[in-house]
Formats: C-alpha cells, sequence, structure tokens
C-alpha cells in the first residue's frame, strides 16, 4: 500500500474511505510512538487500538523497510557500484 492514495487503497482492499483514513492515521500514530520508545501496550492504549494491531502495523512496516532495502541493494545502479568497488 505504499505510495498508494486513499482512494486508491479504498478500491483495493474494498473498506470505506473513512476506514482506510482511520487504519492510516493510526498507522501513522504507532510508527511516531514506537519510535519514541514507548512498548507495545503503552501504545494501544495512547491510539484506542488493539496490542494486536499495534503488533500488525510495527509487523507491516518492517516487512515494507525489508521489502524496500532488498530492492534497493539489488538495483541495477546498486549491482554496478558493488562491482565497482570490488573491483577497487
Amino acid at each position: 500500500m505504499l505510495g498508494k492514495e486513499p482512494p486508491e487503497i479504498t478500491r483495493d482492499i474494498n473498506h470505506t474511505r473513512i476506514a482506510v483514513e482511520h487504519y492510516l492515521q493510526h498507522f501513522s500514530h504507532v510508527l511516531f510512538l514506537a519510535g519514541k520508545g514507548f512498548q507495545t501496550l503503552q501504545i494501544a492504549f495512547t491510539v484506542g487500538i488493539s496490542t494486536a494491531r499495534v503488533n500488525a502495523y510495527l509487523e507491516c512496516y518492517q516487512n515494507s523497510q525489508r521489502n524496500h532495502q532488498y530492492k534497493s541493494a539489488n538495483s541495477p545502479t546498486q549491482k554496478h557500484w558493488r562491482g565497482f568497488l570490488a573491483s577497487q
């Protein structure tokens, strides 16, 4: 869902726009609070969602980061530079 606008996400997951906007708002609050060092239970109480939902959002974010890093590390430009640096 990264890089997509709420109307596009709404169509993809067949949820209302209001629901998607709530998901995105909760997701951003979870990431912000986790970045500030809040624990899962603290985040859940602060945002008003379950600890399972907090964990799902954090897992989703971690997976997207791994996928982004993998794609970046395996881009043609990165492969070129790794080869170039290895030959030096």
